[in-house]
């Protein structure tokens, strides 16, 4: 983030700590919906969750390191993580994955994150707007039409207009939230060799990794996804954003 432009949350949001912890998660989601179709041991799956390392800055530190030597940041930290798990189990991290993948989804898990901070600063402001509003509700001005002078207002009904507008676009962003995963289950699909696999999620945000066999498509295994489901705004928004690990 540009420092003149962020905020605290928005630095924490978009840290290397914070991006890196994501990528962690899809690799270890995607390893869990692996071990279900029984591509990758059930075994090998517990291992990687349970040796997953703390993403920190001496992580970050790691993976810099081992950037320059691959000139690649996703394989890089792919390195770090497989050597963190240890073998066998840390050389299924990634199997069936490009980098797109990890990135893109991680991105969009961030984008997704943000909003919840954008709306919650949209209350804060409107808040703000209409405690001015109401403190200058008597406090008279001169109108304006047409850039020229108008019959007199007031300053407070000015403000009260400044909320209405923001009051909208806030209901607008919500909407647009929302319109990524109004319906009861998204889908996407990706191809993995003998498997074909989609990420179905429920109505109430939880994920769930829906595997069919390639030549036997009517037959439906759900397992419960370990990634993380948010309440509202970021819940619809999760619903699209976290199907993309297989999209």
């Amino acid at each position: 983030m540009i420092k003149r432009y962020s905020t605290p949350d928005t630095d924490a949001l978009f840290s290397e700590e914070a991006k890196m912890s994501r990528w962690l998660e899809i690799e270890l989601a995607v390893t869990d919906g692996l071990a279900a179709t029984g591509v990758v041991p059930k075994t090998v799956a517990e291992e990687c969750r349970r040796n997953a390392p703390v993403i920190d800055a001496a992580f970050v530190a790691r993976v810099e390191a081992r950037e320059a030597i691959t000139n690649h940041d996703v394989a890089a930290f792919v390195d770090v993580l497989q050597e963190s798990i240890g073998a066998p189990a840390g050389s299924w991290i990634h199997y069936g994955l490009t980098s797109t993948d990890v990135v893109d989804t991680g991105l969009c898990w961030a984008l997704r994150d943000a909003s919840t901070l954008i709306h919650d600063s949209l209350n804060d402001l409107i808040d703000v707007i209409t405690t001015l509003a109401t403190t200058h509700r008597n406090t008279a001005m001169i109108g304006r039409t047409h850039g020229v002078h108008a019959e007199p207002t007031t300053f407070g009904a000015k403000v009260a207009l400044w909320a209405l507008q923001i009051d909208r676009d806030r209901t607008a962003f919500k909407v647009g939230i929302a319109s990524s995963g109004a319906r009861n289950k998204a889908w996407l699909r990706r191809r993995h060799r003998h498997n074909d696999l989609r990420l179905v999620v429920n109505r109430q945000g939880s994920a769930m990794s829906s595997i069919w066999l390639k030549n036997t498509p009517n037959k439906k295994l759900l397992v419960r996804s370990k990634v993380p489901a948010v309440g509202w705004p970021s819940v619809q928004l999760v619903r699209h954003v976290l199907v993309l690990v297989w999209s």
